[in-house]
């Protein structure tokens, strides 16, 4: 986050749009790490908090969640990102 930050700061100041699309994937990927789902970090601290019970049940709806709202920016046509990003959590809480 700390990149994104001084990323985005620097590109605007010094008119660098690549620079600026560079701290825009940074907090995307940042906060696509913290969603509550195993291997990601957010499912590591959620299942350290919470046990691996929950934590199973969180990341498969997550997955699910993630899953569905791919399929919709893909209808938009917004390209499939999210879409394999979901079928790969999907997979991930499945043990595949």
């Amino acid at each position: 986050v700390a990149y994104a930050l001084a990323a985005a700061f620097a590109g605007r100041s010094l008119g660098l749009e690549l620079l600026t699309l560079s701290a825009g994937m940074s907090l995307a990927l940042s906060a696509f790490n913290m969603l509550p789902a195993l291997p990601l970090d957010g499912g590591r601290i959620l299942q350290a908090a919470l046990g691996e019970s929950v934590c199973a049940t969180v990341g498969m709806i997550t997955g699910v969640l993630t899953l569905a709202g791919g399929l919709y920016l893909v209808a938009l046509g917004h390209g499939p990102a999210l879409f394999i990003a979901g079928v790969w959590l999907m997979l991930a809480q499945a043990g595949l």
